[in-house]
């Protein structure tokens, strides 16, 4: 194998490694904090992404003006892994 080959293999692997740290740290629901800090990426972005549809749900109380976040830790890694072109667990 070549070495852009092992340093890439290497990566993903660290990166898998990562993912699975967070899974078994927080094995319900993750924090929008949490997932902006694993992305490497603000809170602003993440609360973006998700009522974009991307991952996870938010909602809003009709007589409360901020709205409420949730990212269920499952639904986050199968996301992930898929824009990482993981098809199949």
């Amino acid at each position: 194998m070549s070495e852009p080959m092992e340093k890439l293999n290497a990566y993903l692997e660290s990166d898998i490694s990562r993912l699975w740290k967070l899974a078994e740290e927080y094995p319900g629901q993750l924090s929008v904090a949490q997932v902006a800090k694993f992305l490497g990426t603000t809170t602003d972005a993440v609360r973006a992404s998700i009522e974009a549809g991307n991952f996870g749900m938010c909602w809003k109380k009709p007589s409360v003006n901020n709205r409420g976040f949730l990212v269920p830790t499952p639904q986050f890694i199968r996301w992930y892994l898929l824009q990482r072109g993981v098809n199949q667990l």
